[in-house]
């Protein structure tokens, strides 16, 4: 072989080994889902924040951030590998890195168990007893009662939004020893939200939660005729809540209208699905819901940033 030849050779080599290490770095990325991990940071960050008026140091902040993160990744980890098997059934999850056989299971359980136990050692360290523990209830509850509950009962959804807005009091904790109505107020924020957020989700995709095993309201003959009513309602409620922080002097003027622009916004889309319940309203009902909580989030960092 002559010296361009192997030259070719060799690089040809190089290149499909780097595009295979890229893709496994995709596949356990995906693992840990990362756009649910970013808002478990940002949730910690507000709680944190929210608890001294803005006046938490930026290092303690943002090493509360990545520990939630780590163990909300981890915990996406274990919650793939638990599912696995239904994922396998279902349309929309069937080529996700361990259903499609992309990564063993036995991977897919290291990575979840590598990434709570570090994110809950970090967290511990980090955030003190009363954060930590609360981290580790949340992964107790995310994977040990929801996870299973979604083959049980419509009532799922309920018992996983508190796992869902646990990290604002995470942060929270971290910098206090107590809970003020402000942290229970964006704790209720956050949990009435997933409401809506998930309703969507499962609306769009009831036949493949069936197909699963999976039990949504969505997904029942009640639920298919009243998600729309349900989701107003809920959007409702998060309108009212998100008003409320300037009662309790997280807020002022500024935030008012950020957060009454935010609720009537969320609330015109699902006033939208519940007249016509379709694949496209439901979709964009989602995506609001997003939209939504990113504002608000943000609505409420400038806030406390403003206050220190």
């Amino acid at each position: 072989m002559n010296r361009p030849a192997a030259l070719e050779a060799s690089l040809e080599s190089a290149a499909a080994t780097t595009e295979k290490v890229r893709s496994r770095f995709a596949d356990y990325r995906e693992l840990g889902k990362p756009g649910i991990a970013f808002m478990v940071a940002v949730s910690a960050a507000v709680g944190a924040l929210a608890a001294d008026g803005g006046r938490t140091p930026f290092i303690h902040v943002v090493s509360v951030s990545i520990a939630t993160a780590m163990l909300a990744a981890g915990g996406a980890a274990l919650n793939h590998w638990l599912e696995r098997d239904i994922d396998k059934r279902m349309q929309r999850t069937a080529k996700r890195p361990l259903p499609s056989g992309r990564v063993s299971s036995g991977e897919g359980l290291f990575v979840g168990v590598t990434l709570c136990a570090a994110g809950a050692t970090f967290l511990f360290l980090t955030a003190g007893l009363l954060a930590g523990s609360l981290g580790v209830l949340s992964a107790i509850l995310y994977l040990a009662v929801y996870t299973p509950l979604k083959q049980v009962t419509v009532w799922n959804t309920f018992v996983g939004a508190f796992p869902g807005a646990l990290p604002v009091l995470i942060g929270w904790t971290s910098v206090k020893s107590t809970i003020e109505p402000s942290g229970w107020l964006i704790f209720a924020l956050l949990f009435v939200w997933q409401f809506p957020h998930f309703f969507a989700i499962a609306w769009m995709y009831r036949d493949d939660y069936t197909a699963g095993g999976m039990k949504m309201f969505p997904s029942t003959a009640m639920g298919e005729r009243y998600t729309g009513a349900q989701t107003v309602a809920f959007c409702a409620i998060l309108l009212a809540i998100g008003l409320a922080p300037p009662l309790v002097e997280l807020g002022g003027p500024f935030y008012l209208i950020g957060a009454f622009a935010c609720g009537v916004y969320f609330l015109t889309y699902a006033v939208a699905f519940f007249r016509n319940p379709t694949y496209r309203r439901a979709k964009l009902l989602m995506a609001s819901s997003l939209i939504y909580l990113a504002s608000m989030m943000g609505l409420l960092l400038v806030t406390t940033a403003v206050r220190a």
